[in-house]
């Protein structure tokens, strides 16, 4: 006698920021459209209550350029200033296995339907040493970047920073903190604040 099993429906990604690695581009093709598709695989940081991590899938075209198109879309969140000669026959397994902040929105396809989970954006979570290095040692990454190329939020406010501010975070706090250029400032005044001045008694 065989035994039966119900294949359950994924859980919903919540709402909200999750870390996400890009597991998986697998071929498939649209008897909707006719026509050939990618679908890209996003795992999070964060379990589900059924205990397995969720996921969004995006499902591209083939083709970069136009402004309304899917993979145009997602190519400039992965990799953020892609030109279209480097899109060309490029290999997409050079993003596999990094890491995305994201947020998480929940749309609904057109008439109707059960919510499905989507990005209201992506960005590439990248240094050096991750973005060089590839499980294939003959494998090299064209979009590879050195550390000033690094995506980096300020600690405080999240915004992003700038090379000038990586630099001066990098030079103060030795790779422990990283701020942008007004919360830097409201820090290093709090540091000098709480550093006793000289000759003062020293409390025991």
């Amino acid at each position: 006698m065989a035994t039966l099993q119900v294949q359950k429906p994924m859980p919903l990604c919540p709402q909200g920021l999750h870390i996400f690695t890009l597991v998986e581009v697998k071929p498939s093709y649209s008897e909707k459209f006719q026509t050939d598709q990618l679908m890209w695989r996003f795992v999070s940081d964060k379990m589900s209550p059924e205990g397995t991590l969720y996921e969004v899938a995006i499902w591209t075209g083939l083709k970069y350029g136009h402004i309304k198109a899917k993979l145009t879309w997602l190519l400039d969140m992965l990799q953020p200033g892609i030109t279209p000669a480097q899109a060309e026959n490029l290999n997409t397994d050079v993003f596999l296995h990094r890491q995305y902040e994201g947020m998480v929105k929940h749309a609904v396809k057109e008439g109707g339907g059960d919510p499905y989970a989507t990005f209201l954006y992506l960005r590439p979570l990248q240094t050096a040493q991750s973005a060089a290095v590839s499980p294939n040692a003959d494998f090299v990454d064209p979009f590879a970047f050195d550390r000033d190329g690094a995506v980096q939020l300020c600690a405080e406010c999240e915004q992003e920073l700038t090379e000038a501010e990586i630099k001066a975070s990098d030079k103060r706090w030795h790779g422990e903190l990283y701020l942008c250029a007004a919360h830097g400032k409201i820090k290093v005044q709090a540091e000098k604040a709480e550093k006793p001045a000289a000759g003062a008694p020293v409390a025991a």
